[in-house]
């Protein structure tokens, strides 16, 4: 497991490029590290490997590393290698290897008597040292970046990983801190386009696309000029970087650039190129790129899903009770969510429907994408789910989604649902499938066997300060509270096979039905106005969830036929008002006038009952 260890002293000499004469700084390592160790008495080889062909003739004269531990190690040396091999299981370097003592920080430095010119088979570059007592820094001497990168972090020990492993990608998520200078003819402005995605844009209006892009020259990019041609028509635009991009031979940054959308639907072939730098000719043999423009009649509003998965009996899952409700404050309808439950009085749907396998608890997942913590998201600490949450957002919705129940009668044994797709983008052989999840808000009691189990009490002063102390003052156990977004029937968790065609049609909305029957879960329907449907749209190719909507579920089917007169139109906001003309945040019993804006401007209005 990696420990965290950021020091001042570490962050000021890492740099990830730097623009000088002719010589760049090449490195995996970001600027957020950690330190490991087998934390066995023992010998260590650690490289990267470089295999970028943009270098091949290019000359490495200096490499530096860094380690965590600067005392009771020895042997340590520098060295380069066209592999990496063993003789009698030592690490045996072929080009060159240098004895350097690290300094008061851990640094290794050396710089290379004979440079060496970087060949089309790559190079590794490492150092290697010999642990001669175990202490607090030794039993993790390894300062590594939580960077990833598959080139980023080879081991060997003599006790613990007999052969050289890509131990970055195989066991550890990090990169090893190596740097190496690289001399040669850099242009001062070279910029390649990495990565160009699929593009998507309404019909007759400016569109954008996040390109990736890489500084290989010299100088810091803040401006480009940039063209594209589609159906043989060229233009042009600019664009201005709020931070320079510096020269970066490793990680892309990202340029979103602006183009206007064809007034016809359909798909276009495009070819995008980075013309000008800072006003200087773009230098970059890598400058175009080609890829799809679809002139689409709408771009659908992306509403992910968020899952969680918890239980009362687990004393860290407050978090992500807690992680629920402040998403819904501050995104609203805009925010889905469904909790399940296991192991409590609200688990009703079995583990083998969940609809992706669960390490653990608390855990969420953003759109059935990977595991990850319901209130850190992937982040180490801070509310990373909203950033998760706000980068499914972001991606492409090939389909606009609408949702609507009601009970089928006043016995209320089964809830109707009606639902209506409408794909923007014509596609051949796909598997899309609907799914439906019956979910409730709002479910309590004061039967001890629905008290929330919480350590966080327990470890207040690790949270004094941040917005979790919240649940350090609500007790060790926590009674009669209020779960929202609780999974009650989810029984499709791969999807409906059928309920979507195959060949899909652009523009053509898509009716579907489906009935929820009750009986099973009559003792949690606490209260039969707080129940709603979630609905998705799943691309069973992938597993992944594509977009999804939320629908309360009525008392009455009236309106359905309005409802299918402007069915998948993209809803700009929903205002509710009263007989007295009030508007009411959250309806409860009585009649109201709904009032629904769509984002072409049109508004309709409709009277319903709250029962």
């Amino acid at each position: 497991m990696l420990k965290k260890a950021i020091t001042s002293a570490i962050l000021g000499i890492m740099l990830v490029t730097e623009a000088g004469a002719a010589t760049i700084t090449y490195t995996y390592a970001n600027e957020d590290y950690a330190f490991w160790g087998t934390r066995k008495k023992e010998n260590y080889d650690v490289a990267i490997r470089i295999d970028d062909p943009r270098l091949i003739g290019k000359k490495i004269t200096a490499i530096n590393a860094t380690l965590y531990a600067t005392s009771g190690i020895s042997h340590t040396s520098l060295w380069l290698s066209k592999e990496l091999r063993l003789e009698n299981r030592v690490n045996a370097p072929d080009i060159t290897s240098v004895a350097v003592t690290p300094d008061a920080y851990g640094e290794l430095k050396a710089t290379l008597d004979d440079p060496y010119v970087i060949t089309g088979d790559g190079v590794y570059a490492g150092y290697s040292f010999v642990t001669d007592e175990l202490n607090e820094q030794t039993v993790n001497p390894l300062l590594l970046s939580t960077a990833v990168n598959k080139n980023g972090f080879y081991l060997h020990t003599s006790r613990s990983v007999l052969k050289w492993m890509n131990y970055g990608v195989d066991r550890l998520q990090a990169t090893a801190v190596i740097d190496v200078k690289i001399e040669g003819d850099f242009p001062e402005y070279s910029l390649d386009l990495t990565s160009l995605p699929e593009i998507y844009g309404k019909a007759g209006t400016m569109g954008t696309v996040i390109a990736e892009i890489q500084n290989t020259g010299l100088e810091p990019v803040k401006e480009i000029e940039y063209s594209y041609t589609i159906d043989g028509v060229t233009k042009s635009a600019k664009y201005t970087f709020s931070t320079p991009v510096k020269t970066n031979f490793v990680n892309p940054a990202q340029a979103s650039l602006t183009l206007e959308t064809p007034e016809k639907t359909g798909a276009y072939d495009i070819t995008l190129t980075i013309d000008k730098i800072n006003g200087n000719n773009n230098m970059s043999e890598a400058k175009s790129a080609k890829t799809t423009f679809n002139s689409v009649s709408i771009v659908p509003k992306h509403l992910p899903l968020m899952e969680e998965y918890t239980g009362t009996w687990c004393g860290w899952c407050p978090r992500g009770w807690f992680a629920l409700e402040k998403m819904n404050k501050l995104y609203g309808d805009e925010f889905i969510g469904i909790a399940y439950h296991n192991g409590d009085p609200m688990a009703v749907v079995p583990e083998s429907d969940y609809p992706i396998i669960v390490n653990g608890f608390p855990s969420a997942s953003i759109d059935r994408g990977e595991e990850m913590d319901p209130y850190y998201g992937l982040a180490d600490d801070g509310f990373g789910i909203e950033a998760a949450w706000k980068d499914a957002r972001s991606i492409f919705a090939p389909a606009t989604l609408g949702v609507y129940a009601w009970w089928t009668d006043d016995t209320q044994t089964a809830i109707d649902v009606t639902s209506f797709t409408k794909f923007v983008v014509a596609k051949e052989d796909a598997d899309y499938r609907l799914a439906y999840v019956l979910c409730a808000d709002d479910l309590h009691s004061v039967d001890t066997e629905w008290d929330q189990h919480n350590y966080y009490p327990d470890y207040a002063s690790k949270y004094i300060g941040t917005e979790l102390y919240e649940l350090c003052e609500m007790g060790s156990t926590i009674n009669d509270l209020h779960f929202n977004e609780v999974a009650l029937i989810a029984d499709t968790p791969e999807g409906i096979d059928g309920s979507l065609p195959g060949d899909i049609e652009a523009d053509k909305v898509i009716e579907d039905h489906y009935t929820f029957r009750t009986d099973g879960v009559k003792e949690l329907i606490q209260n039969p106005a707080k129940l709603f449907v979630v609905a998705m749209i799943i691309d069973s190719k992938t597993g992944k969830v594509v977009n999804a909507a939320k629908g309360a579920v009525a008392f009455e089917a009236a309106g359905i036929d309005a409802v299918r007169a402007t069915e998948c139109e993209e809803v700009s906001s929903v205002r509710y008002t009263d007989l007295q003309g009030r508007t009411v945040k959250s309806p409860n019993a009585g009649v109201y006038v709904k009032t629904t804006k769509f984002k072409d401007g049109s508004i309709r209005s409709e009277k319903i009952m709250k029962k």
